[in-house]
């Protein structure tokens, strides 16, 4: 009976201790579903007590393999032993003792499991505590801001965490993120065969075309956007040779240029002349294109087929030039620039140098031209139905199958300018006051490697506030 009660004590008290010190005080009572886990984040007393001071150096030293624990096993064989010799008296003290070092050996033993655990990972002078509470303020404010999170919910999966905690949930709680998480935007990375397409991507436009808002979508090979073609409400797929779109629709002279030197991998860092001086000239023709254009010279469209035209024919140049220069405002100084640059002694048919720089800026344009199907693209029928990329901001949803394998490095300059149709556009929208009211858009890229730029690096750190949210996969 002795035996009996005092195991009974030292298991009371090793539960009271194992569950002071095990139980969690980061869940808040207002968390959603998906942020309630019940795995332990930490092991903390329930008082705020470190567990260390719930413990002796000793306990460290108690186990199953410590000599107390042999004594254990080795004192019932004495007793009996003993009793034989001594009529039972010796026995019973000997028990006594047995009692008592069981007692000790159960506590220790169960003492000891969190000690190992506080020496492995709080031990020090505390700084991880501190570090711990500020994780449970962080969570609760997580929590807090979560509940008043009333959009919904798309759920990624259920995770697969074997620790939960600091690490990650807990094993098959849901994983996802509501309406408002997605304006932070979303990226999947994963080997090929994980399921960044099939498990994240194409459910998560699913469910937003549900619900809300215009999609672009994009995809290095071309895929995806052929995928939801018929599948998604409201879904148009771009094909080039089939569907009438304007690549230059609201862009100006620097937008193009920037477009189709990321598209050619030229920075604003490129220090090579060739790059540089080819940039500048893009951007001339540009100018007088775009000058053209709005003076309705000669009946000419902001197109990249005649700004081609202007940069390789040498009559049709000094043609619009002059037309523009009758009419010249003294105070555009950028297409005085322009016309000065085209005035003064430039004549690659008798300059070598001029002819290369000349041969570098065409190599920026005349890849879109040569692909039959981009043509109409380059150089849209001003008649003709044009549709314009820049309406996913209005509601639209379009695919762009321009897949690489197909138009080579033509389908990185195409995806680039009407990428920038929409960032222009919304940047003038942010500048008209965006509100959350207006129109939000998903831009979903898989195969986000091939396709993100400097167009994206100077777009996501602001997009949230133009009302657009990216959804992005890659190896």
């Amino acid at each position: 009976m002795l035996t009996k009660w005092m195991f009974a004590r030292a298991h009371a008290s090793a539960e009271k201790i194992s569950s002071n010190v095990l139980a969690r005080a980061d869940i808040s009572a207002n968390a959603p579903a998906d942020l309630r886990d019940e795995m332990p984040h930490f092991l903390a007393s329930g008082d705020g007590t470190r567990p260390g001071t719930l413990l002796v150096a000793s306990d460290v030293g108690i186990g199953r393999a410590s000599p107390l624990a042999a004594l254990c096993v080795l004192f019932p064989g004495a007793a009996l032993v003993s009793a034989a010799f001594t009529g039972g008296l010796f026995s019973l003290f000997l028990l006594a003792i047995y009692g008592v070092m069981v007692y000790l050996y159960y506590t220790g033993f169960v003492s000891r499991k969190v000690a190992v655990l506080q020496s492995l990972i709080y031990a020090g002078d505390g700084e991880f505590a501190r570090a711990i509470a500020r994780e449970v303020k962080t969570r609760h404010e997580q929590c807090e801001r979560a509940a008043l999170d009333k959009s919904d919910f798309f759920e990624l999966g259920k995770s697969t965490s074997q620790v939960g905690g600091f690490l990650g949930a807990d094993r098959g709680r849901g994983v996802g993120l509501t309406l408002n998480d997605l304006s932070t935007h979303l990226f999947v990375f994963g080997a090929t065969g994980t399921g960044k397409t099939s498990g994240a991507l194409r459910p998560l436009a699913q469910w937003y075309a549900q619900r809300r808002g215009g999609m672009l979508v994009m995809d290095g090979k071309g895929d995806l956007p052929r995928e939801f073609d018929g599948v998604l409400p409201g879904f148009k797929l771009l094909v080039p040779g089939r569907d009438a779109v304007d690549l230059l629709a609201g862009l100006e002279p620097h937008d193009v240029v920037a477009a189709l030197s990321a598209a050619a991998n030229v920075g604003d860092s490129d220090e090579s002349f060739w790059s540089r001086s080819a940039s500048d000239l893009l951007y001339n023709a540009s100018v007088v294109c775009f000058a053209a254009a709005e003076n309705r010279a000669l009946n000419l469209s902001f197109a990249l087929s005649n700004i081609a035209k202007i940069l390789e024919n040498g009559k049709f140049r000094a043609e619009v030039c002059l037309s523009l220069a009758k009419n010249l405002d003294k105070g555009d100084i950028t297409l005085q620039r322009a016309l000065t640059q085209f005035a003064s002694g430039w004549d690659p048919d008798k300059n070598n140098t001029q002819a290369g720089v000349l041969a570098t800026a065409l190599s920026l344009v005349t890849g879109l031209l040569r692909h039959p199907a981009l043509c109409n693209w380059a150089s849209p029928d001003a008649d003709a139905n044009l549709i314009s990329v820049a309406d996913v901001l209005k509601g639209k949803r379009y695919g762009l199958d321009v897949p690489e394998y197909r138009y080579g490095a033509a389908a990185a300059a195409v995806t680039n300018l009407l990428r920038a149709q929409v960032y222009k556009a919304a940047q003038l929208r942010g500048s008209k006051s965006w509100n959350s009211d207006a129109t939000h858009c998903l831009i979903l890229i898989d195969e986000a490697a091939i396709s993100l730029g400097t167009l994206e690096q100077q777009m996501l750190p602001v997009a949230r506030s133009l009302g657009i949210s990216f959804a992005c996969a890659t190896q």
